[in-house]
């Protein structure tokens, strides 16, 4: 799915590239401790899979409970996937064609308040 593909790629541009430039420049080796965040692209691939999942589970009130609380451990597992714009700007545009009940928009906004939106990723997915 390119949507996948350009929210992974997003999340390895902003979060796994500049620390491997950063390891270089210092000389360590990139097999130390990563805070659990993947660097690999297709497990990045699968987790945003996993969120954009999620996200559309909330627009069923059945299945809300359950997708909040998944969203809730992969924000915690990895939260740095939750600050890309990519990703901010596909949900945004799930909420505008899909019918959400305001507990889910609520989250949803709260869940992806901190991603930056720069212009650079404005224009490009906009």
């Amino acid at each position: 799915d390119a949507a996948k593909r350009d929210i992974a790629q997003a999340y390895f541009n902003e979060f796994v590239r500049p620390r491997e430039s950063r390891e270089e420049g210092t000389g360590s080796s990139h097999g130390g401790d990563d805070g659990g965040n993947p660097t690999d692209m297709d497990d990045i691939a699968t987790l945003v899979g996993e969120v954009l999942q999620y996200v559309g589970n909330l627009s069923n009130h059945i299945t809300t409970d359950r997708a909040i609380k998944h969203l809730k451990g992969l924000r915690a597992k990895v939260p740095p996937l939750f600050r890309t714009a990519a990703l901010r700007l596909h949900v945004l545009r799930l909420l505008e064609q899909y019918s959400f009940r305001l507990n889910a928009r609520q989250f949803l906004h709260a869940i992806l308040e901190p991603a930056s939106m720069s212009h650079f990723y404005i224009d490009k997915y906009l």
